[in-house]
């Protein structure tokens, strides 16, 4: 039976990095043969260049590096002084709400912009209605001569010559609509 991987060790509380040793290695470049030498330092979790090679610059690392600076100058002065202690919780929630609502700024104004480009969508796609399809109720038509003679005396109905018909804009004063409550009329 194969061993079980260990992903993460467990570190007791009384563990001392200073007692891990340190390690040094030795390489040779693939390309020139060039001796690299390497050491280990655990308590940074790093490593350190000695000889043959410079180390990359990485950004994140001179950012962590300044971070923990900062934490610990504030840890020291908020040991002592229970006012700045306050102070600095104060000032970091005053961030968070600060940052909070430019979040929500962000998101109305993106939501805002959305709405307009989907608005101006459907105007570019389906434009100014020119004619409007109106269905013709039940209660106001009494037999189909009355559907006849309006089809007959307006413009032209729908394909099933149902309660179907177009009304063009250019018959608003038409005697069926009159019929028509002003809510209802779509010109």
């Amino acid at each position: 039976m194969g061993e079980r991987k260990v992903l993460n060790k467990y570190y007791p509380s009384d563990f001392d990095l200073a007692n891990i040793p340190r390690r040094r290695f030795y390489f040779k470049c693939t390309k020139c043969s060039a001796e690299l030498t390497i050491k280990t330092d655990p308590q940074n979790s790093d490593y350190v260049v000695e000889s043959g090679a410079s180390r990359n610059f990485e950004p994140w690392h001179a950012k962590d590096e300044e971070a923990d600076k900062e934490k610990q100058k504030r840890e020291t002065e908020e040991m002592g002084d229970a006012m700045k202690s306050l102070e600095n919780r104060t000032l970091d929630s005053k961030r968070e709400m600060d940052i909070l609502a430019a979040l929500d700024e962000v998101k109305s104004m993106r939501e805002k912009k959305l709405e307009e480009e989907d608005e101006a969508l459907i105007k570019s796609l389906f434009g100014a209605p020119r004619e409007v399809i109106r269905r013709i109720d039940d209660d106001i038509l009494d037999d189909d001569e009355d559907l006849s003679q309006i089809s007959t005396d307006n413009a032209e109905t729908s394909s099933n010559n149902s309660k179907r018909r177009k009304v063009s804009e250019e018959l608003p004063t038409n005697r069926f609509l009159k019929n028509f409550p002003l809510s209802q009329q779509i010109i």
